[in-house]
């Protein structure tokens, strides 16, 4: 017979039980503004959210999503966070810090932009404060991030939001529809709703997986770092339980990344897994290199037989509208950046000024499909070069980095990962939970230096 210690595997089990002691310990030894952080990460895929005057974010018969002014959770608790983090723990050299006078440049031309417009809008200052949010997001975790383990709870926090997307993804693609999540944002317009991201499959249109995001492109994108945090995950599990769920969730991400139909999610996620199998053997962490390649099979197997026919639909049918599309917002943007070429449209003025400048159809009044143009058609070459510039301060930091950090590589890679997405859609300045991942990985990515005085994992 077995005794129970051997069924349970007593060393496994009192191994998992100091991690979570260890967790408690650090979690109550956070401070507030720390712990809203973890709340707001939490929160990011969660549309809980309220829509203020619905009536101006229409153009004619079509709601225009960039027109709009959505109040979420996530932004109340982040606010409430940053103001707890003022109060009890500003740092007093906060100057000092390079990416820090860079960002109250670009606050210097969000107000710039404000001026020289003639008459100010509501969405133009919604628009001007969600921009200050997110450079504030990036000044607060490069101040706030200075240890391993505020890397480690953050990353643990996405990893388990994208487990359970995944889990949501598959079941609306299976039943094809939502399931009345509406109290943590769910929704999924009926089939043959304009706008509805559907895959075409013969004569039937099939509905791509939303989550609880506003697009399966999004979905796929938070999946994606899902995925690449999943995989880090692995390489530090240390018991064979821990093991076992870690490669589940990420078995799940990756089905997800699947069901949201998102190609460039797919070249990512595909990218992912390349790249950490070339670091694994590089780094001669065989072991996790034979787990990584498992879970990479496994999940193109389940894909392979459960959803082939979709794969073949998907990768041979390109849908010439989109693409065309596409080209029309980036080629009316280009036209728009043009006539603003110095401090650009302003924020929240974007869709205006183009609405001013040309006529098609309702629906055709989007943001390009570049987050470079986007970027410069609000805010100008000046805008542009300050981001550009942020973006090379970051790098410059990660000299002093050791390369034998593998929190490094989770942060940069992901970061190179949505900069390159960022080439072929726009969610990630453009979309609340688009905005809040790209961002929330540059400000870890700044923060990465403070991890100096500590060993490499």
């Amino acid at each position: 017979m077995f005794h129970v210690k051997q069924l349970l595997n007593l060393p496994t089990i009192l191994t998992w039980r100091a991690g979570v002691k260890q967790y408690l310990y650090n979690l109550r030894n956070f401070k507030i503004h720390e712990i809203l952080f973890h709340v707001f990460l939490f929160l990011i895929p969660i549309q809980l959210r309220i829509l203020y005057n619905p009536e101006s974010a229409y153009i004619d018969w079509y709601f225009n999503y960039h027109q709009a002014m959505f109040f979420y959770l996530s932004d109340i608790v982040l606010l409430t966070c940053f103001i707890a983090w003022f109060i009890f723990d500003f740092p007093k050299e906060l100057l000092k810090s390079r990416i820090f006078r860079l960002i109250l440049g670009f606050f210097a031309l969000l107000a710039l932009s404000l001026l020289h417009v003639k008459q100010i809008s509501a969405l133009q200052w919604y628009e001007t404060w969600k921009w200050v949010e997110l450079f504030i997001l990036i000044v607060y975790v490069e101040q706030t991030f200075k240890t391993r383990v505020q890397f480690l709870i953050p990353f643990t926090m996405l990893f388990i939001g994208a487990v359970c997307q995944s889990i949501l993804a598959i079941a609306q693609f299976h039943v094809q529809h939502g399931f009345g999540l509406s109290f943590i944002g769910e929704y999924i317009a009926p089939l043959g709703t304009s706008g509805l991201a559907t895959l075409n499959f013969g004569t039937e249109k099939v509905i791509r997986a939303y989550g609880t995001m506003p697009h399966p492109n999004v979905l796929g994108a938070f999946l994606v770092l899902g995925l690449i945090i999943g995989l880090y995950l692995l390489s530090r599990t240390k018991t064979s339980v821990s093991r076992v769920i870690v490669s589940c969730g990420t078995i799940l991400i990756t089905l997800g990344i699947f069901v949201s139909f998102s190609r460039m999610a797919w070249s990512a996620a595909a990218i992912t897994f390349l790249a950490y199998l070339i670091y694994m053997f590089h780094a001669k962490q065989y072991k996790q290199f034979w787990l990584t390649l498992a879970i990479g099979i496994v999940s193109c197997g389940t894909i392979l037989i459960l959803w082939s026919k979709y794969l073949l639909v998907r990768t041979t049918d390109i849908d010439p509208t989109s693409i065309s599309s596409r080209g029309l917002f980036n080629n009316m943007t280009v036209e728009l950046i043009k006539n603003h070429l110095v401090l650009g449209t302003g924020a929240g003025n974007y869709i205006e000024t183009l609405k001013s400048i040309f006529h098609v159809q309702p629906w055709q009044y989007q943001p390009a499909h570049n987050i470079f143009l986007v970027i410069t058609a609000q805010f100008g070459v000046l805008g542009l070069g300050l981001f550009l510039k942020l973006l090379y301060e970051l790098s410059v930091k990660l000299i002093n980095v050791s390369r034998r950090e593998t929190i490094t590589m989770v942060c940069v890679f992901a970061g190179v990962i949505f900069l390159l997405m960022g080439q072929a859609d726009h969610y990630f300045v453009t979309i609340q939970q688009g905005r809040l991942i790209f961002f929330t990985i540059l400000g870890l990515i700044a923060a990465l230096p403070n991890l100096g005085h500590e060993t490499s994992d």
